[in-house]
């Protein structure tokens, strides 16, 4: 059973908790509130859930998609048989220069 200014309390006591340890996990955090209280793990979930720092560390790489490579670059040849240039420049962007 939970006191009645618990949540009061916890509200408090999260943002606290979950910066001391440096954004860690469900359980450093766990461990850190436990000295103290005795916290269940579904309600440091959510702390974590809202932490934009730890959104941001956290968040997955995004994947690059696969370019088409033509013909030429995939068929075997003598090596100088092809060549190909990526990037000839300079190119300009305004008419100033």
């Amino acid at each position: 059973m939970l006191a009645k200014n618990f949540l009061e309390r916890w509200h408090t006591l999260d943002l606290d908790a979950h910066s001391k340890p440096y954004h860690s996990g469900t359980l450093p955090i766990l461990a850190f509130i436990r000295a103290k209280y005795w916290i269940a793990r579904q309600l440091i979930k959510p702390i974590l859930q809202r932490c934009m720092a730890c959104l941001r560390f956290y968040e997955k790489n995004a994947i690059e998609p696969w370019t088409v490579l033509p013909g030429e670059r995939l068929a075997t040849s003598i090596p100088l048989e092809t060549a190909g240039v990526d990037f000839a420049g300079p190119l300009r962007s305004t008419s100033r220069y």
